[in-house]
């Protein structure tokens, strides 16, 4: 029975549901999140000209004096972030975060655990850029965009916005009353954020060293000895310093507070001592400049005289106050007036209700309901939980397979440049040294559109003694009239048509082998056709007793087509660095379909070409190399091909390839611990499961962390190694076309195979593998020819089949098949670095 077949079809039925219900759950989850973040966004009340001068206000007040919030810009950035949180929380010193969308996007775990150890989190747009106020449009997405991320993570929005590089708003704490606010800070209110900026900076983005980033803190303390807010930034020289910066804060007599503390001014007032003039914040516990704040606000006194110090404008406004509330029996003599008693007290709080209600809303955080729900709290532990990890794994995966393909690659260089040196002083037969003969074994089934080319190619080879066998494999189509043909047309020639029951290919090739002659069988596909030396090069390497088979090397029929570029392109890289390097080592993988030779004795002894996979030539192939013998790679025996035309001929054929590849690997898996030393184990077999198989599987990656990496920035971990990677190919597939005269015009094709032909590749080997797990089987896939390889045979005579394929030599060999029965699985050094192509 086939490899992987399972005729109770349980495997398919559970892996298929398990499929649809992941995908099923993926597309709801996506599309929840798209309509959440276009519906379920809470409509922020925006912030008002007033509301906004009472913030800056409060800040000057003396109810600030000697307090300072510390604040972060351009986070989160992995490690310096936990690094600050665990220093703050170690030190007890409150802290506000500003984070870049872009980074929160990357980092949810890190936001969360910001909130969740009570720092203050604010919104510095969603890229951060100096352009993210050039509209009204693009800030409100900006804004809105990063705080959505950080609502669902945290259950709240948040109110503070740091414009990035403190556009618009400068040293000011936030929009300044007395200046004419930019329109970009209105933009920004209109939104209903508070714009912060800061007056204590000590540039640490500039320093070198934890010692810089000190002194610099200190030198701004000096500079601004009135200012509150210190900035700084996420950097690893600011996070070694920061204990150094906390411990400098406090020495310099400043208390640490929340930001919000410094720009909310309070929202209900209850005094609860006596005040007159003569009393000051620091007698009061900070009293007194509640009290002038409350008579700020409810008319009676300048902004500027919050003061902390009971003097006697406050007392003058006081009496105001307590004119209005009717406390004051005896107008402004009685013995009360201008004293903060009890009824006088009890009056301001009942006032202060209505007075400072508008305040609460720089206290109360926007909280979203739907992060309440199980399905919110299931969407928020997923993204916060799994996202980190999904995001290094893209870009741990990126850098591996960069680091393997290079390894690799230079390994195969460094074969390709010693099988050079090998060339010059190999000694093996001379081509034009006879040997004892070989039979060419042609497999057909219905090929009657090529096969007429292919016998006469063979024909016309300068090696003797030979016979054709062609063994119509129960052709329904006029293959064996063909084949009649040619025999009348060459009734001198030993042309031998063997005519069996359809079984499939390897057992034509097993009738073929019963009826050869000769112990040399070269096989050649129907559609393929030789140079006149391919025979000589295959039967010099038989003179070693060892050798079990010769690979050929496979060339298209050069067809303007761009899938036949393409594939040529493929051929190329994969025969003259792949194959030339693994043949040094006896690593050949695969002995290709349309150019290829046996050692019939070898074949014979192993039981035959085997059914038990849709590859019978690379099965045959491992297992000689099992068995110890040679397997090696010939150049010179060169065979035109015709290649699929169309995309979905193209994934039949590459579909049979990768699924038999598959078969290939479950069926010889035994090797390794049979002979763990041998190529086999070391090189091909990895060489079958890591370059055919789950290289490709990393294509679509790939391509993803270009996207991420491109829309959050992320240079380092996904756009830098996506640019290695792609500079690799180019400069690989320039080393694998070097000796073809067509080497221009293929490497224009580099681009395209990078980013379209290798999806394809992809495809198949997905496709292959689910295949395998399901255990469904698949057939032949033969795909249907146009007759391209005897047209190119036949136009390049200019005449009709009476040929003589002396031609052949003055077209420049076009592109290899690598050495594996699957096709490399990619064109290029990236994409395939399966040395292997199957044919």
């Amino acid at each position: 029975m086939p490899i992987f077949l399972d005729t109770s079809k349980r495997r398919k039925l559970f892996i298929r549901v398990f499929a649809v219900t992941f995908a099923s759950i993926t597309f709801l989850g996506l599309v929840f999140l798209a309509v959440s973040v276009f519906f379920e966004s809470p409509q922020r009340p925006a912030l008002t000209y007033a509301e906004a001068a009472d913030s800056y206000h409060y800040y000057y007040s003396s109810a600030n004096d000697h307090k300072i919030a510390i604040t972060f810009n351009d986070g989160p950035q992995p490690g310096i972030s936990q690094s600050l949180m665990a220093t703050l929380e170690k030190d007890n010193a409150p802290a506000t975060f500003f984070y870049i969308g872009e980074n929160v996007f990357m980092h949810p775990n890190i936001v969360h655990e910001a909130a969740t150890e009570g720092f203050t989190i604010g919104n510095q747009s969603f890229t951060g850029s100096d352009n993210v106020e050039s509209s009204a449009t693009r800030l409100s997405l900006e804004l809105h965009a990063t705080e959505f991320l950080i609502s669902r993570i945290t259950g709240a929005s948040s109110f503070f916005y740091r414009p990035p590089y403190l556009l618009g708003v400068g040293t000011d704490p936030t929009m300044n009353p007395y200046l004419p606010p930019s329109q970009d800070i209105l933009w920004a209110m209109e939104n209903g954020y508070n714009p912060v900026g800061a007056d204590i900076d000590p540039n640490d983005w500039k320093a070198d060293t934890k010692e810089d980033v000190e002194s610099g803190v200190i030198a701004a303390l000096k500079s601004s000895p009135n200012g509150h807010i210190l900035l700084l930034h996420e950097r690893p020289q600011t996070a070694e310093a920061m204990d150094a910066i906390v411990q400098t804060i406090r020495k310099s007599g400043y208390t640490i507070v929340p930001l919000s503390e410094l720009l909310t001014p309070p929202a209900q007032l209850a005094l609860t001592q006596p005040l007159q003039q003569g009393d000051t914040d620091a007698t009061t516990e900070g009293q007194v400049s509640q009290l002038q704040w409350f008579l700020y606000k409810d008319g009676d006194l300048d902004p500027y005289l919050i003061t902390g110090t009971f003097g006697s404008l406050t007392r003058t406004a006081l009496i105001r106050f307590q004119l209005k509330s009717n406390i004051l029996n005896g107008g402004s003599a009685s013995a009360g007036a201008g004293i903060a008693d009890a009824a006088t007290r009890k009056a301001i709080e009942s006032r202060s209700v209505a007075v400072l209600q508008h305040n609460a809303l720089f206290n109360a955080p926007v909280l979203h309901p739907f992060a309440f729900t199980w399905i919110g709290q299931l969407f928020a532990f997923a993204y916060i939980n799994l996202f980190p990890a999904l995001h290094d794994g893209l870009s741990a995966i990126m850098w591996l397979a960069l680091f393997i393909v290079l390894i690799r690659c230079a390994a195969l260089l460094g074969l390709l440049a010693w099988a050079k040196r090998q060339e010059r002083l190999a000694k093996i037969g001379d081509p034009e040294d006879m040997g004892e003969g070989i039979s060419v074994l042609i497999p057909a089934y219905n090929e009657e559109e090529n096969i007429r080319a292919t016998i006469e190619s063979v024909l016309h080879s300068n090696y003797q003694p030979k016979e054709v066998i062609v063994i119509d494999d129960g052709s329904t189509d006029g293959t064996g009239g063909v084949v009649r043909e040619a025999m009348a047309a060459h009734p001198d020639e030993p042309i031998r048509l063997l005519q069996v029951e359809n079984g499939g290919k390897a057992s034509a090739l097993n009738h073929g082998l019963e009826a050869a002659q000769f112990n040399i069988c070269a096989v050649l596909d129907a559609d393929a056709v030789i140079e006149e030396g391919t025979l000589s090069y295959f039967a010099r390497h038989f003179k070693d007793a060892e050798v079990g088979a010769v690979a050929g090397k496979v060339c298209t029929t050069a067809s303007a087509r761009v899938l036949d570029m393409l594939q040529t392109l493929e051929y190329a890289i994969g025969q003259n660095i792949n194959k030339r390097a693994l043949s040094t080592i006896g690593a050949i993988g695969v002995v290709p379909g349309p150019s290829g030779a046996w050692n019939k004795r070898f074949v014979l002894e192993a039981g035959g070409f085997s059914t038990d996979t849709l590859v019978e030539d690379q099965d045959m192939t491992l297992t000689l190399l099992r068995a110890g013998r040679k397997v090696v790679y010939e150049e010179k025996a060169v065979a035109y091909t015709e290649t699929p035309h169309t995309v979905k001929n193209f994934l039949k054929q590459r579909f049979r390839w990768v699924y038999g590849t598959l078969q290939c690997f479950w069926k010889h898996k035994r090797v390794v611990i049979e002979h763990p030393l041998s190529s086999m184990s070391l090189i091909v077999l990895p060489n079958i499961i890591v370059f055919n198989t789950l290289l490709p599987l990393t294509y679509p990656f790939s391509d993803l962390s270009l996207v991420i990496g491109l829309l959050v920035s992320d240079w380092h971990g996904l756009v830098l190694p996506f640019l290695l990677f792609t500079a690799f190919d180019v400069s690989y597939a320039a080393v694998g076309v070097w000796r073809e005269k067509d080497r221009v015009r293929m490497l224009a094709y580099v681009p395209l195979q990078r980013f379209v032909y290798r999806q394809l590749l992809y495809y198949t080997v997905m496709r292959g593998l689910i295949r395998a797990l399901e255990g469904t089987g698949s057939g032949w896939n033969k795909f249907s020819k146009i007759g391209e390889t005897q047209r190119f045979y036949f136009s390049a005579l200019g005449e009709s089949p009476e040929p003589v394929l002396d031609f052949l030599p003055s077209f420049s060999p076009l592109p290899d098949l690598s050495t594996s029965s699957s096709p490399s699985t990619s064109g290029m050094l990236s994409l395939s670095e399966s040395s292997d192509l199957q044919t």
